[in-house]
């Protein structure tokens, strides 16, 4: 059985600037000997701390504002590398995997 494709696209945004955005899927090819799983995302992050038990952080200043920005990406692409002697029962995915990691481990 094939897994369906599904493709997400997201974005949020706060009133104190913060922003983020992200784009992913996962799909398979040619009657599933080729799987793809991935995304992509963005972040602009806008904080403030304002110290331990709120305290303060000494000298009249009440908080410190900071921001986090960055890029998170994270692609995946499977082979499948045959057929399992029981394909017929439905459970030639998991013989894959571990055939796979036999021949990886030893």
């Amino acid at each position: 059985m094939v897994p369906p494709d599904i493709w997400v696209v997201g974005a949020a945004a706060t009133e104190n600037g913060t922003r983020a955005a992200f784009a992913g899927g996962m799909a398979s090819f040619d009657d599933d000997h080729w799987r793809y799983r991935g995304g992509i995302g963005r972040a602009d992050i806008n904080l403030s701390f304002y110290g331990i038990s709120g305290t303060g952080l000494g000298g009249g200043v009440t908080s410190l504002a900071y921001s986090l920005d960055g890029w998170l990406s994270s692609h995946q692409v499977l082979r499948r590398l045959g057929v399992a002697a029981r394909a017929e029962r439905g459970d030639h995915h998991k013989d894959l995997v571990l055939r796979a990691q036999r021949r990886v481990v030893f």
